[in-house]
């Protein structure tokens, strides 16, 4: 062993009364930091869980706003919808069925989100409830009739809290219906409280035990998962379980609460639950929801011992860990203190530290080639940075591996944070969908599914801009992974100009609809006019006869009941054919099985005085045998255009026999085909492509608006997934409609 080895060993072996003092010291210091840092742990937790809390309660009750806002705005749409179905009444239509659909309709889309709409004439009479059927005396057995005397001379508000008939809680949505400063009802839109919680509140769990619950301004609890305890005053009812506790905590509390403010507190109280109502300590935090003029309290309670349990936990691992460190210490003392017995190891350490200086080298050269390659990381990394920022879309990364928070925001590019308009630390570490307006947790997991699988992976959606704009946009995704974690890049961009041109679009289509409407009325008045003219000439004729009678004094009471008995057949005749135009024109559209040669018959008695006039020969050849599942009424539009259009074009035709032949017959694979053929005037060459183009017309200006057969189109390919052409064939001009099969055989045939 050489000289400097051995004394080494010699001083340190002097020095070891100090270095167990140092130990001492140590211990005495670890234990001490880890005390302390488990209080600022603990109190740190506290404020974070306090804050959490507060999210959920806040966001809880924005939610319960944003239902009750939404059905405010659906009470003053059904009030206009109202509103026309009463001018539609004045002009003919039944003002009970018009409104009794229209509400029906939209009780069938809310999906059990609204319990009951009921409407009442301005005298408080009920009118139309969606819930009774029959018999009348049924109708009051939901809800009690409204008193009109109590409703305020708002023309729109939000009822108390009541209970129904049942005894389940509700709230009515009351909104009075004017007419030029005149009331001529009132819609009273129901809404169940308990419906409400299981769709806004029921699904919100904090912690093991926690849960989300409501109770109105008075204090009065109205969402709970305890069925018990809804409708009591909630002071009330624990007092009167536990009358010996002390619930000085609470009541300050419940206090604030009813202040209308949000915040947070610590109390003692019970789970609901528990076999045994035992007192346990708690914290919470509220926020007020408010519904019209008054509020509801959101209170989100958790079990403060789940946070001890995290704070003790934390503090027994960082001990555990920190035991290490005197631990260690102890076993170098033992090693320094032994040292002797090891003076072999002592004269091979220099040789071992030859080596080290050796393997130090190489590691030098290694950090500096690391050094080399970080700088190219680096470098790769700014210019990844500089793509990033680069595009005009809004670019999202969210990291799916962590599954406490799977949808949390863990990268954003500069374009993102401008247009939300906030910082990029503040985005980081969000939920997605706080910043989407109409994305929930199960249609965000299909999508992720779906990109996944590799299938289609656009979206659209809205994003809460800065300011409070809500943007539509349409999001593509990509999944990728990066250092052993599951990410997806959500590529967002700004669709409001499409959704504007689209909107622009339906409006251009709805004015056609409009537009071909007017045509169909136009040609529905005419018809009639046909259809009246002969009887009209035939009525003319028996008064003529009948005033001739009389002034020659030949009119006796037999010839007098003859010409009464056939004019009221006449009238009845006439009747008839406007009820048949009624019929055909029936604006309500509802899919049924319909045989589509008698609907053919029935477009063809229509023009039948045209037909007669313009001797015109129609033939009918049904090889089918089948039924057609569409709209009945729409389909015999479709042919009276196309047989009008045939008739037009056989009109002044002298040199041959006027023919319109109609074939219907099957078409392979699984297809119904109607073939329309006239005889007339072919189709120029090139137009075959163009006839059905809106406002394309062979006729005069003043004979044909162009949209026409556009519409019938439309028709057949939206409402009937099927395709309609027109050529010529042979001596004849062929309107061919082939309609799918499919959806006859999934109704039965």
């Amino acid at each position: 062993m050489n000289s400097k080895n051995l004394k080494l060993y010699q001083r340190i072996h002097k020095s070891y009364r100090g270095i167990v003092f140092i130990i001492v010291f140590v211990i005495i210091f670890v234990v001490f930091a880890t005390v302390t840092n488990y209080i600022a742990f603990r109190d740190q937790l506290i404020v974070k869980e306090q804050e959490q809390l507060m999210a959920i309660a806040q966001s809880t009750a924005q939610h319960l706003e944003d239902f009750m806002n939404d059905k405010i705005t659906d009470a003053s749409v059904l009030e206009q919808i109202i509103i026309d179905d009463y001018e539609a009444d004045q002009e003919g239509e039944d003002f009970v069925t018009l409104i009794g659909r229209a509400l029906d309709n939209y009780l069938k889309i809310q999906k059990g989100e609204v319990y009951q709409l009921q409407y009442y004439e301005a005298g408080g009479q009920l009118l139309f409830d969606t819930i009774a059927i029959d018999p009348i005396e049924k109708r009051y057995a939901s809800t009690p009739l409204l008193d009109i005397d109590t409703l305020q001379p708002s023309k729109l508000y939000v009822g108390s809290i009541y209970k129904l008939a049942a005894g389940d809680l509700a709230i009515d949505i009351i909104d009075t219906v004017y007419i030029e400063d005149a009331i001529v009802g009132y819609l009273r839109m129901t809404i169940k409280i308990d419906d409400l919680y299981h769709l806004r509140v029921a699904d919100i769990k904090i912690g093991e035990k926690g849960y989300a619950s409501v109770k109105d301004s008075r204090g009065v609890l109205i969402m709970h998962p305890n069925d018990n305890d809804i409708g009591e005053e909630v002071m009330s009812a624990r007092k009167a379980k536990l009358p010996s506790q002390d619930w000085s905590e609470l009541e300050a509390l419940v206090e604030e609460q009813l202040k209308g403010v949000a915040g947070t507190g610590i109390y003692h109280s019970y789970w609901y639950y528990d076999d045994e109502y035992k007192r346990i300590k708690k914290f919470t935090a509220f926020a007020p929801a408010y519904i019209d003029d008054d509020f509801w309290v959101v209170t989100v309670p958790k079990d403060y011992n789940e946070l001890s349990q995290i704070a003790s936990n934390y503090f027994y691992t960082n001990f555990v860990l920190a035991g290490f460190i005197p631990l260690l210490l102890g076993i170098l003392l033992v090693y320094i203190l032994n040292l002797k017995k090891n003076l072999a190891y002592l004269e091979n350490e220099q040789k071992y530290i030859e080596e080290v200086e050796l393997l130090n080298s190489e590691l030098e050269k290694d950090i500096a080639e690391r050094k080399i390659l970080e700088r190219a990381l680096l470098a790769s990394k700014e210019r990844f940075k500089q793509l990033f920022n680069a595009g005009s879309d809004l670019i999202f990364v969210l990291n799916l591996s962590n599954d406490d928070q799977r949808y949390e925001i863990s990268r954003v590019n500069d374009i993102a944070c401008k247009r939300l308009g906030r910082e990029r630390k503040e985005i980081v570490g969000m939920d997605f969908r706080t910043i989407v307006t109409n994305i929930s947790e199960e249609a965000l997991e299909n999508f992720i599914a779906q990109v996944d699988s590799g299938e289609e992976n656009i979206y659209e959606t809205e994003l809460n801009m800065k300011e409070g704009q809500i943007v539509p946009v349409e999001i593509a995704a990509q999944i990728f992974s990066l250092e052993g974690q599951t990410m997806m890049m959500l590529m967002t961009r700004d669709i409001s100009k499409k959704k504007q041109e689209e909107a622009q679009l339906e409006k251009n289509r709805a004015l056609l609809i409009y537009k071909f409407r007017l045509v169909a009325m136009g040609e529905m008045i005419a018809n009639i006019a046909h259809q009246w003219r002969q009887p009209l000439g035939r009525l003319s004729l028996m008064i003529s006869n009948l005033q001739d009678a009389f002034i020659h004094e030949d009119l006796d009471d037999a010839y007098f009941e003859e010409v009464v008995e056939n004019s009221q057949f006449i009238i009845q005749d006439m009747s008839s054919v406007i009820d048949e135009f009624r019929y055909f024109f029936n604006p309500i559209n509802e899919k049924s099985l319909f045989n589509p040669e008698e609907q053919i018959r029935t477009s063809i008695e229509m023009v039948k005085d045209r037909i007669q006039i313009d001797e015109v020969a129609v033939d009918i050849v049904n090889t089918a045998g089948l039924d057609i599942y569409g709209y009945p009424n729409q389909f015999s539009q479709v042919i009276l255009n196309i047989i009008n259009n045939s008739i037009d074009a056989l009109h002044g035709m002298t040199d041959k026999e006027r023919q319109i032949k109609i074939h219907i017959d099957l078409m392979l694979p699984n297809s119904i085909r109607i073939a329309i053929r006239n005889n007339g005037e072919l189709l120029p060459e090139g137009l075959e492509t163009k006839v059905f183009d809106p406002y394309f017309s062979t006729k005069r200006a003043e004979d044909g608006t162009g949209i026409g057969l556009y519409m019938t189109k439309m028709i057949i390919e939206t409402n009937f997934n099927g395709t309609i052409s027109m050529r010529n064939i042979n001596e004849y001009v062929m309107t061919e409609i082939v309609i799918p099969l499919e959806e006859v055989n999934d109704h039965g045939e």
